[in-house]
């Protein structure tokens, strides 16, 4: 754990940029979660029929205007659960809040008016949707890159405070590989633990909100594999490691060798 902590601690220089992109992502989020709850309510629309009444009247004009005006209120727009004010728990008043809110906003004179505004609707959330993802990945790969700078320097830092022992016991590619692959492998560590933490655990928390509002039982269904999915991935993080810790060692002894060979190659040519 405190590998963990020194290694988080070198992120608070950009507490602000992380800010920035931990909002973004949040928004990103929520645009991805309006997405997956829209789809619905699209397909709905698109395969609607329109059943409109119309009754007998002295006048044809007014009668065709009071049809079409029904048209407009009832065509194309979500059914919102009836129910008495009592009975409605806060999913559905939750649920039929959002209905009416995108029933303003895409209800138009026709199905085909209704459908169109739908499209728009859902251009536009992807459009933002996909601005916030930008604007998340280049704060945080901004955070990043300077976090890689920052180790290097303090890496570089302690090479030369070691004593001339150390470099006696230590191969020249073993140093330049901590330099080079360690580090980004800590950036990655970095990335997937920060990074991925924040914008995932977000993602998970407004999807599964939204999954929520939809239908709680088949939510509640779909999570009873949770645990094996946490199981596994336990499992193979556990075996992961391991082998990333064989990686860098083999990454180590391959640079070594490289650079034994490149320094030594005007001698061993010059013998050969």
């Amino acid at each position: 754990m405190s590998l963990i902590r020194r290694t988080f601690a070198c992120l608070r220089p950009y507490w602000k940029r992380i800010f920035i992109g931990s909002f973004s992502a949040s928004l990103h989020a929520l645009m991805a979660g309006l997405l997956v709850w829209m789809a619905g309510p699209l397909l709905m629309t698109l395969f609607a029929t329109a059943d409109i009444s119309k009754s007998e009247s002295q006048n044809e004009t007014v009668v065709q205007s009071k049809a079409a005006g029904s048209e407009i209120s009832d065509v194309g727009k979500l059914d919102i659960e009836e129910r008495p004010e009592a009975d409605l728990d806060f999913l559905v008043r939750t649920k039929n809040n959002l209905k009416e809110k995108v029933n303003h906003l895409v209800a138009g004179r026709d199905r085909t008016e209704t459908l169109f505004n739908f499209c728009l609707l859902i251009v536009m959330i992807a459009v933002a949707s996909n601005l916030f993802l930008y604007l998340q990945g280049f704060f945080m790969a901004f955070v990043q890159q300077s976090v890689i700078r920052d180790f290097r320097n303090r890496l570089f830092e302690k090479y030369q405070k070691l004593s001339l022992s150390y470099f006696h016991h230590q191969r020249t590619g073993q140093l330049m590989s901590r330099v080079t692959n360690d580090v980004i492998v800590l950036n990655e560590t970095v990335d997937l633990g920060f990074n991925r933490l924040v914008t995932d655990s977000l993602s998970v928390i407004l999807l599964s909100t939204f999954l929520i509002l939809l239908s709680w039982k088949l939510t509640l269904l779909a999570a009873l594999v949770l645990p094996l999915v946490f199981g596994f991935i336990y499992l193979m993080g556990k075996k992961l490691r391991k082998y990333s810790v064989r990686s860098q060692e083999k990454m180590a002894d391959v640079n070594s060798v490289l650079e034994e060979t490149v320094s030594n190659i005007r001698i061993v040519k010059a013998y050969a």
